[in-house]
């Protein structure tokens, strides 16, 4: 999805739940979805890729043109959105 010229934004709502892709094509519920720990491998690549660790509540950091913005938590799913 991120390679996809015509989406904008990923929005991952949570675990277990449709992302949603944001673009040209308008707003797009996709049939994929990511697993609680799937989640965290994510926010854990971008952190390891800026160098700035993860941490409990909003998390946002950039990498060359992507934003990457999470809302980290251990009791409810962590969700993230990529611009």
């Amino acid at each position: 999805l991120i390679k996809d010229p015509m989406v904008k934004n990923i929005e991952c709502p949570g675990a277990n739940q449709d992302i949603i892709v944001t673009g040209m094509m308008g707003r797009k519920r996709t049939d994929i979805t990511l697993k609680r720990i799937e989640i965290e491998k994510i926010i854990k690549k971008f952190s390891e890729e800026t160098k700035i660790p993860a941490h409990e509540g909003v998390f946002r950091v950039v990498v060359g043109k992507i934003i990457f913005s999470a809302i980290v938590s251990s009791i409810i799913s962590s969700k993230f959105i990529i611009r």
